[in-house]
């Protein structure tokens, strides 16, 4: 912890106080042992008891002197000491404070991350859904295609029965024109299969003329699908583009960056190339590209999966 400017003239003061406090009880015992010199030079010259009287008397007044300074800097260095413990106090509340907006802060990053990961979950989730649907899709355009070349069979078959029935219907009206002088009978026989002849390829024509519908709604299914497909790849190129805005938003604000979506456990840091997206760990990223060559999102073949690294503030 950085030491205030004030703080440390209070702890210069302490010092300073402590050093006048040791000068005063060195100066005290030079007093001291000064006394006791000039004790022993008047105990020479006059009676033991008059020195003895003035020995004590100085004695009692540099003591008293003495204990006035001693007194003066314990007050002084009690100040000092308050001064310096409410400075402190103050400093540790400043920190407590600092440290209740840090945790506060780390939490709302916390929040945004979960968030994020969630977003990027659901996002996961329509891709998946999207990839479905054109499973499903490509299967009925191969059934439609299978039926279109089923119809188209159909047709060529009913035109070569209507051709062969046309020419049967020529061959008797010949005969009937050579053979003018047959019997009823013949010629009764030959209207009969003329009319059957007419009742099966006017059959033949509404089974034509049905197919011909058929046709005309498998093409407007195939273009209602061309349209769902258009759609399908707008609704993917959408979510491209806010997985790029995602991607952007996590180098500038790393703290927010989401968990792996396969294991939950490690942050995203593998990029598929050459699409770029992020959505696992390098750990899942190896593992589904030893089973799978394609990118998890797009689908796209990748060549290489590259892990990343987020460049803090202090770097």
């Amino acid at each position: 912890m950085t030491v205030a400017p004030s703080d440390s003239s209070h702890f210069r003061r302490a010092a300073q106080l402590e050093r006048d406090k040791a000068q005063l009880r060195r100066q005290l015992d030079e007093r001291t042992t000064e006394l006791t010199a000039a004790q022993s030079q008047a105990l020479g010259a006059v009676g033991w008891a008059d020195c003895l009287v003035r020995f004590n008397a100085q004695l009692t007044q540099s003591k008293a002197q003495l204990k006035q300074e001693l007194n003066g800097t314990r007050e002084a260095h009690a100040k000092a000491t308050v001064e310096v413990v409410e400075q402190a106090r103050r400093t540790l509340e400043d920190v407590q404070q600092r440290l209740a907006k840090e945790v506060e802060l780390r939490q709302t990053a916390q929040a945004d991350a979960e968030q994020a990961r969630q977003t990027l979950q659901s996002q996961t989730q329509v891709i998946q859904q999207l990839e479905r649907d054109n499973e499903q899709q490509g299967e009925a355009d191969a059934q439609l295609a299978q039926d279109k070349a089923q119809l188209e069979q159909e047709n060529v078959q009913l035109q070569q029965q209507l051709d062969e029935r046309t020419a049967a219907l020529a061959a008797s009206q010949s005969q009937r024109a050579v053979a003018a002088g047959q019997t009823e009978r013949i010629i009764i026989a030959v209207k009969q299969e003329k009319m059957d002849a007419i009742a099966d390829a006017h059959g033949a024509a509404q089974q034509a003329a049905k197919a011909v519908a058929g046709k005309r709604k498998a093409d407007e299914e195939l273009e209602n699908e061309a349209k769902r497909r258009r759609a399908a790849e707008a609704a993917r190129d959408e979510f491209s583009e806010r997985n790029k805005q995602l991607q952007s938003a996590l180098l500038v604000n790393p703290a927010a960056r989401p968990d792996c979506s396969s294991c939950f456990e490690h942050p995203t840091s593998a990029v598929c190339l050459p699409c770029g997206h992020l959505v696992s760990c390098i750990e899942c990223a190896e593992q589904w590209q030893s089973k799978n060559r394609t990118c998890p999102v797009c689908r796209l073949k990748v060549t290489k999966v590259v892990q990343t690294y987020l460049a803090s503030g202090s770097d």
